[in-house]
């Protein structure tokens, strides 16, 4: 009899503990991706796919943003992004790329279809291309 007392006794406790798993391991876990990174791109609404590049010349830092399904959601996620209080938007995009290069003095930007493209428009702003540096690029898909 004392043998059956602590076989239900024991049997009692791993149930619980195997209840207090089940129930927290989803708090543990976050249900998808989206959740793990607000920042992350949602899918494209009906004015297309949305994209920003935000930066500060001062420091170098930048940040950028593609796939959102409004314009101010990438803004506000290049921003972000860019984690410094100086940080400005340099560009949106909407169904495109964009591209930064920081020259001698200030920095250019410029879109196109493709990433080459618009790198090619910026480097081609910024004029002397010795001085010319790439900074970020971004596309929206």
């Amino acid at each position: 009899m004392g043998n059956d007392g602590g076989d239900t006794r024991a049997s009692r406790v791993r149930t619980a503990v195997l209840v207090a798993l089940l129930i927290a391991l989803p708090l543990a876990l976050p249900a998808d991706a989206a959740q793990r990174d607000p920042d992350r791109p949602q899918k494209a609404g009906k004015g297309g796919a949305h994209g920003a590049i935000a930066y500060n010349h001062k420091t170098g830092t930048f940040g950028f943003s593609y796939d959102f399904p409004v314009a101010r959601a990438a803004k506000e996620s290049a921003l972000a992004r860019c984690a410094e209080p100086e940080c400005i938007v340099m560009v949106n995009f909407r169904n495109a790329c964009a591209a930064l290069v920081q020259g001698s003095k200030r920095p250019f930007v410029s879109q196109g279809i493709t990433r080459d493209e618009a790198s090619t428009r910026a480097m081609n702003k910024c004029g002397d291309e010795a001085r010319c540096k790439p900074v970020a690029w971004a596309c929206t898909r």
